[in-house]
């Protein structure tokens, strides 16, 4: 990545971009590349610039990696301190129906964890790189669960920067992630 960086292959403000400034930047033409996070796919076929001119691919593996990405999720629950829980779970059924869901990934790009949603054919048609979509939902695990997940996360994202940005090497980076990362996990 750092390679990527010092290259010109990747613009040096991508040590700074958050998920809405990465799209703007990938559909007004100034970035090869763009994580897809998948609602970006129908706001970029939209875009001028990038209308019909790109196609999804999964993650690239890397030897002894395999191949899985992290998603999130909605995370629709239910407060124990709701006044209408039975409300709430109506409004949570809706939610995940598979109409629904279909529904949403033909409208907003938006995945889903249903595998049946991905063969309905308003979705095929709506997104083209439903299988691969499909592959990397099937693919996917969870966050690592953790005590000190945000300390972890942020040891790792903060290293990594530092070493995109230049101002460390990749290896001292990584040493100083993993040093960071130990301490988090001592204090719990």
């Amino acid at each position: 990545m750092v390679g990527g960086i010092k290259s010109g292959a990747a613009p040096k403000a991508v040590t700074t971009y958050m998920e809405e400034p990465a799209r703007r930047s990938f559909e007004a033409g100034k970035a090869t590349f763009m994580r897809n996070w998948p609602y970006c796919y129908a706001l970029a076929q939209k875009a001028a610039k990038t209308k019909g001119k790109f196609a999804v691919v999964p993650f690239p593996a890397f030897e002894g990696g395999g191949k899985a990405g992290i998603l999130g999720g909605a995370n629709l629950v239910i407060s124990t301190y709701s006044k209408n829980p039975g409300g709430a779970l109506k409004f949570i059924d809706y939610m995940t129906h598979p109409k629904r869901q279909s529904e949403d990934i033909v409208k907003f790009s938006d995945a889903s964890p249903l595998k049946s949603v991905y063969e309905d054919p308003a979705v095929k048609k709506a997104q083209p790189f439903s299988d691969e979509l499909k592959s990397a939902v099937e693919q996917a695990r969870t966050r690592p669960v953790s005590p000190v997940y945000s300390q972890v996360s942020s040891a790792i994202y903060k290293n990594v920067n530092q070493a995109l940005s230049g101002s460390v090497t990749p290896e001292e980076a990584l040493k100083k992630a993993r040093s960071d990362m130990d301490k988090a996990l001592k204090t719990f």
